[in-house]
């Protein structure tokens, strides 16, 4: 249908076309097309049934397979060149594309000039259908170097690791017991008049305890905390708060009295 084509002059049902009069010289080595396979229908190809061109119409300037009135191959003088116009695309399917002079046509009429060549690309070469997988397109020196980057982690790891052997005998550093360094640092309070501050680290590690026998944030603030201790002891909150917090400690007996105090209240919580 296209305007560029030759004037269409019917169809007919026909498996073969003879080369008849022809004046296309580059087709003078083709004797007979095939249109479709043997004892087939037009339903089974999907494809219209192939055309017979006019070869008198709009002066064609060549003519081949023609029965000196029609011609299925019909060339036009077009500009500088020529179109060709061809019956039917049946020529050249995978199904009778070997077969007659069909394969030749369509050498022909795409090799773009005299003395030109075609180049038909092989599909097995098409991106995709090798056999080659992505350890194989690994160039061999990225293997070589993940190899040296193996054998480097291994000395690494075995100059790193434990030695065997022999336990090497060490000089021990001097040793405090820890009932002598608990002593030191009581002392040293006891000098500077560190009750108070001894008190503050029982209060805290106190209520840390108590907020984590509850089920409470770490972090909760007194007053919360000695609610929810009233509440789990019975006891007043007023004095729970008095414990936890505002109790003064001065002496080392008031703070005795004040460790024992908390020990016991943890104690009731738990």
């Amino acid at each position: 249908d296209s305007p560029l084509s030759a004037d269409r002059r019917g169809a007919a049902l026909l498996e073969t076309v003879d080369r008849g009069g022809c004046t296309i010289a580059s087709l003078a080595g083709i004797q007979r097309l095939r249109l479709r396979p043997p004892a087939s229908s037009v339903g089974e190809s999907g494809l219209a049934p192939p055309a017979l061109y006019s070869a008198t119409l709009r002066s064609p300037t060549g003519a081949c397979f023609s029965d000196g009135a029609r011609a299925f191959v019909v060339r036009h003088a077009y500009g500088a060149g020529s179109i060709v116009s061809v019956g039917g695309p049946q020529v050249f399917t995978n199904e009778v594309l070997d077969q007659e002079g069909n394969a030749a046509l369509a050498l022909d009429l795409l090799r773009p000039a005299e003395g030109g060549g075609l180049v038909i690309v092989n599909p097995s070469q098409i991106a995709g259908q090798g056999t080659e997988t992505l350890r194989d397109l690994i160039p061999d020196r990225v293997w070589q170097a993940l190899l040296q980057l193996l054998v480097a982690f291994l000395l690494y790891a075995l100059h790193r690791s434990r030695r065997l052997g022999r336990p090497v005998s060490e000089r021990a550093v001097v040793s405090v017991p820890a009932s002598g360094l608990v002593v030191a640092t009581a002392r040293l309070h006891a000098r500077g008049g560190g009750a108070p501050v001894a008190a503050q680290r029982l209060r805290i590690d106190a209520g840390g305890r108590l907020a984590s026998s509850l089920g409470l944030p770490a972090h909760v603030d007194v007053a919360t905390l000695a609610a929810e201790v009233a509440r789990r002891t019975g006891r007043e909150q007023p004095d729970v708060h008095d414990l936890l917090v505002a109790r003064p400690v001065l002496h080392s007996a008031e703070l005795v009295e004040l460790s024992v105090a908390l020990d016991q209240l943890v104690e009731d919580v738990s």
